[in-house]
């Protein structure tokens, strides 16, 4: 059995309804077990998270479990990995979270999760905002489940 991950998981509805509930504005604060995300994101470009990706890859093929089917998927990485190799890409991934913690909040409005997001407001006849925020806020006064429209369109 495989497990699926991408670098854009759905864990970030989560912290976007929280954002939303709290009032608080996307991008604003630290991520925990990094510096404040304005000054990591600010230093991470495309070839860093490339290169970060590619030696979490080596560490997990290195622990005898590849990454199955790794590929790019807009700006962020998408792979599977089988159930046995789970263990050792959550060790691995100790090493590539800041990284990509980073790229991912940097890059958040491209995420594959807000792009379904948005093709959920506009399916609904609402023109997506410029921001996550934004978005977000749409979502609710459209009474649009955040999760439903990501799984919907995971399927």
């Amino acid at each position: 059995m495989k497990a699926r991950f991408s670098a854009a998981p759905l864990a970030m509805i989560a912290v976007g309804a929280a954002l939303i509930l709290s009032g608080c504005q996307s991008g604003s604060g630290a991520v925990a077990g990094t510096a404040p995300q304005e000054d990591v994101a600010a230093q991470v470009n495309q070839d860093q998270y490339a290169t970060a990706f590619a030696a979490f890859s080596k560490c997990v093929s290195d622990a005898g479990f590849p990454l199955i089917n790794a590929h790019l998927e807009g700006k962020f990485y998408d792979y599977a990995i089988t159930e046995e190799g789970k263990r050792a890409a959550d060790d691995c991934y100790l090493g590539f979270e800041a990284i990509d913690t980073a790229w991912q909040l940097q890059n958040e409005y491209d995420a594959p999760t807000q792009v379904a997001l948005r093709e959920c407001l506009t399916q609904a006849g609402v023109k997506p905002g410029p921001d996550v925020a934004t978005v977000w806020k749409q979502l609710e006064e459209a009474k649009i489940d955040p999760v439903d429209c990501v799984e919907a369109r995971v399927r």
